[in-house]
């Protein structure tokens, strides 16, 4: 399975933080409600999209783009979460290994 989300763009949020966990919360949840797998995700509203009326990749203006550091802090936190309930055992992200 594949899922698409977009991203928030991070200087027209008034809660960055927040729009971008629910990109994040959104895919794992689909994914799960579709019957788990495994789930892997790019960096989501960091500063590069693709037109979708262009063979391009536009690089957009770094005051746009979700700051590296915080994107990761963010989507590391809600993966974390997700992962902590024992509910969302059918969804797991490539990194994941479980201790036995």
């Amino acid at each position: 399975m594949v899922a698409h989300t977009v991203g928030p763009v991070y200087r027209k949020e008034k809660d960055p933080a927040a729009a971008l966990r629910s990109c994040y919360e959104s895919s794992l949840f689909y994914c799960k409600a579709y019957g788990g797998g495994s789930i892997a995700f790019s960096s989501i509203s960091t500063g590069i999209c693709k037109s979708p009326f262009a063979r391009i990749v536009i690089v957009i203006d770094s005051s746009d783009g979700y700051p590296m550091a915080e994107a990761v802090d963010e989507a590391t936190y809600v993966v974390r979460q997700f992962l902590e309930d024992p509910k969302n055992d059918s969804v797991r992200p490539p990194f994941h290994h479980r201790q036995h």
